[in-house]
């Protein structure tokens, strides 16, 4: 059985960082893009990046339904397609967004 209290700190930092990526990104980066996942989601999801690594992000989310709830997942993406992600957008709307998260009282820890 999965420890609860630690995915509570994993909900509440999921939702928090849902709400400033949504409010800072587009949903797609193109009207042509394929639509399985928006920016929104592999961004908050590249987020938890900062605590853990790309498969643990996955395993997390498979096994915490809130944060699938809060993310509107219908299915979870693999860990290349979060990678790929990243590669695409780089490290300065990362570095961006997570500063507003340390304005919300959230303290970052890179691996």
């Amino acid at each position: 059985m999965p420890n609860k209290k630690l995915f509570s700190g994993f909900v509440k930092f999921v939702r928090i960082s849902y709400g400033v990526c949504r409010d800072s990104i587009r949903m797609y980066s193109s009207r042509f893009s394929r639509h399985d996942f928006t920016q929104i989601q592999l961004m908050t999801l590249l987020m938890l990046k900062m605590r853990m690594r790309y498969r643990e992000i996955v395993d997390v989310v498979s096994l915490c339904l809130d944060i699938m709830k809060i993310l509107k997942l219908s299915k979870i993406p693999h860990y290349i397609t979060l990678h790929k992600f990243f590669m695409r957008i780089g490290s300065l709307l990362l570095e961006k967004l997570l500063s507003k998260m340390k304005t919300c009282g959230f303290q970052i820890v890179n691996n």
